[in-house]
C-alpha cells in the first residue's frame, strides 16, 4: 500500500472511527485475597493507613459490623474502589462510542483456584474463566453452575460472531447505556439485568459527581 493510500485510510478512520462492540466485565469480589485473619481493630488500622484523612468516611461506609468478617469488609473496600466502580465508569465512557454489554459475574460458590481460609473467595478475579473454559484443575461445577456455563459460552460465542451476545433461548442482555445503567448479572439460575450495581458497590462514594470534591477514587 502506498503512502497516499495509507494516509487516506488514516483520515477515514479519524472521521468515521469503527464502532467496535465491547463486552465489559466485573466480578463480585475480585479483591478477595488470601492472608491472615483481620479483627475489626486491625481492619480499621489498615484503612487508616491506606486512606488517610478519608479513612473515617471509608469505615463509615464499610463498617466491619456489616460483614461476616473484617476480612470481607476489607475486600469489599478494595473491590469497589479498584475494580467494580472503575469498570462501571469505563462502561459509561465507552458506551458513548460503541455498543457495550456490561456484566457482573456473581457466583459466591465459584470453585476457588487457591485456598484462602480467612477470606472465602466467592466470585473472585478471573473466577468466571472456569465457566467459559472448563478445566479439570478445579473442582467440578454443580448442575446449576453448568447451566450458567452453557449460557455464558453461548453469549460469548454469539458476541464473537456478531458483536451482540443475544440470541434465541437466552435471557435478554440489554446494551449498556449511562442513562439505563443496566448491567447483566451472571449467577447460577439467576441471569438478567440489574440497575443496582452502583448502589451495591457504593460508586457514588468512590466516583462522585464533578461538583463534589471530597471522595477519593
Amino acid at each position: 500500500m502506498g503512502r497516499g493510500a495509507r494516509q487516506r485510510g488514516a483520515d477515514a478512520e479519524r472521521e468515521h472511527p469503527r464502532r467496535i462492540p465491547l463486552l465489559h466485565r466485573a466480578v463480585r469480589g475480585p479483591a478477595r485475597l488470601g492472608g491472615g485473619p483481620l479483627t475489626p481493630d486491625t481492619y480499621a488500622a489498615l484503612i487508616r493507613l491506606q486512606h488517610g484523612n478519608r479513612s473515617a468516611a471509608v469505615l463509615d461506609t464499610y463498617p466491619a459490623s456489616a460483614y461476616p468478617s473484617a476480612n470481607l469488609a476489607y475486600s469489599a473496600v478494595g473491590t469497589d474502589q479498584r475494580f467494580a466502580c472503575p469498570a462501571r465508569a469505563d462502561s459509561r465512557l465507552y458506551s458513548n462510542q460503541a455498543p457495550v454489554y456490561a456484566y457482573e459475574f456473581h457466583d459466591p460458590q465459584a470453585p476457588p483456584f487457591i485456598p484462602a481460609p480467612h477470606t472465602p473467595q466467592g466470585a473472585f478475579h478471573a473466577s468466571e474463566l472456569a465457566y467459559l473454559f472448563p478445566t479439570d484443575a478445579i473442582p467440578p461445577l454443580t448442575p446449576a453452575q453448568r447451566r450458567l456455563s452453557a449460557t455464558m459460552t453461548a453469549y460469548w460465542a454469539r458476541f464473537v460472531a456478531t458483536g451482540d451476545p443475544n440470541g434465541p433461548g437466552a435471557p435478554a442482555w440489554p446494551r449498556y447505556t449511562a442513562d439505563g445503567d443496566r448491567i447483566q448479572v451472571l449467577a447460577p439460575d439467576r441471569v438478567g439485568p440489574t440497575t443496582g450495581f452502583a448502589v451495591d458497590h457504593h460508586c457514588a462514594f468512590w466516583q462522585p459527581s464533578p461538583t463534589f470534591q471530597g471522595a477519593v477514587r
